[in-house]
This record gives C-alpha cells, structure tokens and sequence, in this order.
C-alpha cells in the first residue's frame, strides 16, 4: 500500500504539502530551555524562512521571512490545491502549526505529524529527523549552528547565509517527504490513528483549560515552605549538593559506620538516589540525624521539581492568553498510550492517592489550577 492509498482510505487529501518552518534561536533563546508555546510568543521569536513541498508536483521551495505572509495568503484562500484542500505534513506539527496558527492565523484540518508516524512505528526510538533519516538510510539532515544567534535581517543581507538556509530548509522537507512515504503505510489502523494523532495536535493548539493564577501563587508559597521547613538547620544548597551532603551524612553516622555505597558503571558509589535501598535504609535509621539528613535531602531533591512544574504551567499558560495547551506526545510509550511533554506531564497532576500511598496534600492540589468550561 502506497501513501496515497492510506490517504484515501481515511478521507484526507490525496495531494501533500510539507511546511518546515526555520526559525532565530541563540545560546540563551532555545526550545531546549522553553516550552514552544513560550518559544513561539517570546518577544525574540522571529521566523527566518520557511520550506515547501507539494510532492509530486514541484520541486521543494523556499521563501525567507519577508515573503512568508503573501505565501501564505495565496495558499489560504487560492483555488484549486489551498491548505484545506491538502494533507499538511510536518515534523513535529505542535512547532510548525502552532506557528501557523499564531503568526497566519492558519490551521489546516489535515495535518500529519512524521514525529507521530515515526512514534507509531517505535515508541522507544529517537523520533528526531536526523536519526530518522539514519535509521532509514536516507541523506543526512544538515546542520544550523552557523545560524545560531543571526536575526532574520542579518540571514537576508547574506547571500551565502540565505542560500544556506535555503539548502537546508529544503533538505529537511524532502527527507520529510520521504519519511512520509516510508511511515505512513506503516501505520496500523489508520481510520483511527490519524484523526486520533490530530485530535491530540488539536488539543494542544486549541486549548479550553482555563487556569488559577491565584491559586497556583499560593501554592508556590506553600511548596516553597514545605522545603525550607524541611531542611530544617540545614542549608538547602548543602542538602541538594551531592559532595556537601555526602560530608554532613558522614559526620553524622555513628562511629565506624560508612554511608551505604551501591555498583556504579565503573565503581562504587554512594546509593543516595530515592529509590536507593541505601536512602531507604537512611530514612529509617536509629539515629534521629541521620534519618533527619535522609528526609531533608530528598525534601530538597524533590520539591523543585515539583515548584518547576507550576511554574511552567504558569509560564506556558500565560502563553497561550489564560487557558493551557494540553502538550500530549502521541504514541508516547510502546503501549499506544500518550506521554507527557513541554515539562508538565498533564498525565501526571497527581491526586489523593491509593489507601497507604497517598501524596503529599500540595502535590494533589496541582490538579485543583485547572479550570473546565471556564
């Protein structure tokens, strides 16, 4: 079965179009240190081109940032072959549509993530473009650190620079293309993945959570306070540090008992991680101190994490005008079933609790930020 066939067989347009967009980014601006929704609507966020490709009708093309709104216009409301008329291909759809969204005011009915494919296929893989055309045996992806930290306007006064991004934009979509081709035959009941993949993209881009500021200040406050109260007389920094608690744990074990050690990949090294039997063994010592030290230590382990997690549903909230994107991966575990991502994990806001397991009162009012229907 070709792409075309398993496109006709679920109801999308016969004729694709791949859109890989290219944007700024630099040392302190990367998608690595923000959520895209942040990315997307930081101030710094600029686009500096973007690459097509109707396949099978045209070679690939590129057009730089000052060309992009006409480009767009055309394909929304032209005759004949308009994004609603097309199946929309991307690689990594909640970037590329969000863009879309949000700088054209576009969002296409049918868009297919190769991301979501290539996660179909392999949840456990890497699902980056440049694995995946190793994996398949296609060109390589290039490479953009020359344009780390260039302005749209610094690439365009640049022949060499623009030709560059052209060739590499263009790359990308034809190895888009072809993954396309590779993965999509691939998928196993496409009546049902693809709209599901679609409804997933169309939860994140169209979000209807609304979201408690207020409350979610107030809980800051008291996560913060559960940690400092549990540090006790210890400072936070030497708590977390793992040589200075490793120095405060040892002056304070009885004499002639060492802090439990466990195999690492080429030595011995102290078992002091949470789920360590050696930590295990701290939490439940007869000395009041070092049980005391155990518990403090991962207090301060855990508690920023769970701070840091607000604080991104705050940022990414705020992002998207007072609702919250709900960022899910599809096909995120070998299972099918979805994953968490952009550093929330909406699958995980935590609860009451089983009988004898319960969670900490604050972590179960993580959920209590979200408003439905609001």
């Amino acid at each position: 079965m070709e792409y075309g066939d398993v496109l006709k067989l679920v109801g999308y347009p016969e004729d694709v179009l791949v859109i890989d967009f290219e944007s700024y980014y630099d040392s302190d601006y990367t998608l690595s240190r923000l959520s895209t929704i942040e990315y997307i609507t930081d101030e710094r966020f600029e686009i500096t081109g973007c690459g097509f490709y109707l396949i099978g009708y045209s070679p690939p093309y590129f057009r730089n940032h000052t060309e992009l709104a006409e480009t767009f216009e055309n394909l929304k409301h032209g005759h004949g072959k308009n994004l609603e008329r097309l199946t929309i291909v991307m690689q990594n759809a909640k970037f590329d549509a969000t863009i879309l969204k949000l700088k054209f005011g576009i969002e296409p009915p049918f868009i297919i993530d190769v991301k979501d494919l290539a996660s179909h296929y392999d949840a456990r893989m890497s699902h980056k473009l440049k694995d995946l055309a190793k994996m398949f045996k296609l060109e390589d992806k290039g490479d953009t650190t020359q344009f780390k930290g260039l302005h749209a306007g610094e690439i365009l006064q640049s022949n060499d620079l623009l030709s560059d991004l052209e060739r590499y934009t263009i790359q990308d979509c034809v190895l888009e293309g072809k993954l396309f081709g590779i993965l999509l035959p691939l998928l196993s009941n496409p009546e049902t993945e693809l709209p599901l993949a679609r409804h997933t993209l169309g939860m994140y881009l169209n979000p209807v959570i609304s979201f408690d500021y207020d409350k979610a200040e107030i809980l800051l406050c008291g996560m913060e306070k559960e940690m400092i109260q549990a540090a006790r007389q210890w400072k936070i920094s030497d708590l977390s540090g793992n040589k200075s608690f490793r120095l405060l744990l040892q002056a304070a074990m009885p004499d002639g008992e060492e802090i439990p050690m466990k195999q690492g990949k080429k030595k011995m090294i102290p078992a002091l991680a949470k789920d360590d039997d050696g930590m295990k063994s701290l939490l439940v010592h007869e000395c009041a101190t070092v049980r005391n030290l155990a518990v403090a230590r991962q207090a301060v382990k855990s508690w920023p994490l769970h701070i840091g997690r607000v604080k991104s549903m705050i940022a990414q909230a705020k992002a998207w005008g007072g609702k919250l994107g709900m960022p899910l991966n599809y096909y995120g575990a070998h299972t099918g079933r979805w994953s968490g991502t952009e550093k929330i994990n909406v699958h995980n806001f935590g609860g009451r609790g089983r009988a004898g397991n319960g969670i900490h009162p604050l972590i179960g009012q993580v959920r209590e930020l979200l408003i439905a229907g609001k």
